[in-house]
């Protein structure tokens, strides 16, 4: 399977030594390891990977807000919503959301292969979810020394979403990548290649909204940014169920990514 379509040799012996290392856990980890060897080996995906680890940087900012805790407590639902949303959700799900969009499109000039190797559907999809979980990890590590040490209001918030993202939003954009149907040039430097799909907004869009309903449904922080961090760690314990959906749904509609993909290319 390529995984590399550009003409630079592949990352040094070093960061390639500790890949293999992790591939050697187990076929979900050789996933996951595939996963990132394409995103750092080629042009357009090392530019997306260029963008998410750019918005945790600049939501660093916000441990330098003098915002007070009695403040964020007194905000009503639409200003908490236009305060929170990018250190909230987009912060911390950056990975999720900009890169997991895209997933099986990075993809897509070669499905074939990758849908012809002998991997299961489960094994591909464990793959993609310690992928994706793993890059939410990080975009929540990013901030959080500035947020500790300033200690700031925002941590309430960057953690209650990280939970969220990890618990919901990771699995919902896989669910969502299984509608994509274009193949996207992984050769090429873009910041606007990405798939429209009438089925993965249904699966995403209500989900991503879903956590600032909270906000508008309660007056108390505990109450608002709790049922964030519940609901996305209720959904985090519930992982497995969420893994046999994803593998039927992936099951389902690879042979509709096969067909589009290679129109796409047409």
């Amino acid at each position: 399977m390529v995984v590399d379509r550009s003409r630079r040799r592949a990352s040094s012996r070093t960061s390639s030594a500790w890949l293999d290392r992790l591939a050697r856990r187990g076929p979900a980890w050789r996933e996951a390891v595939l996963e990132t060897r394409l995103l750092w080996r080629n042009p357009q995906t090392r530019m997306a990977l260029f963008t998410t680890a750019l918005l945790p940087i600049i939501g660093t900012a916000f441990a330098f807000n003098p915002l007070e805790l009695a403040e964020l407590r007194s905000m009503s639902g639409t200003q908490l919503l236009n305060t929170t949303l990018f250190p909230g959700l987009v912060t911390t799900g950056a990975v999720a959301i900009y890169y997991g969009q895209n997933l099986f499109s990075y993809e897509g000039n070669n499905i074939e292969a990758s849908v012809a190797r002998p991997v299961s559907g489960r094994h591909r999809m464990e793959g993609k979810l310690l992928f994706l979980e793993a890059g939410t990890l990080a975009c929540f590590l990013i901030p959080l020394p500035f947020l500790l040490l300033r200690q700031s209001p925002f941590l309430i918030v960057h953690s209650a979403f990280f939970l969220y993202n990890a618990g919901v939003v990771v699995p919902a954009m896989i669910a969502g990548a299984t509608f994509n149907r274009k193949a996207l040039e992984i050769d090429q430097r873009s910041f606007s290649q990405t798939n429209f799909s009438g089925g993965r907004v249904a699966v995403t869009f209500p989900l991503l909204v879903l956590p600032f309903l909270f906000l508008f449904s309660f007056d108390r922080l505990v109450l608002q940014f709790g049922g964030v961090a519940a609901l996305g760690l209720l959904s985090l314990l519930a992982l497995p169920v969420w893994l046999r959906g994803l593998t039927r749904l992936y099951d389902y509609n690879r042979h509709a990514m096969l067909r589009g993909f290679r129109a796409s290319r047409e």
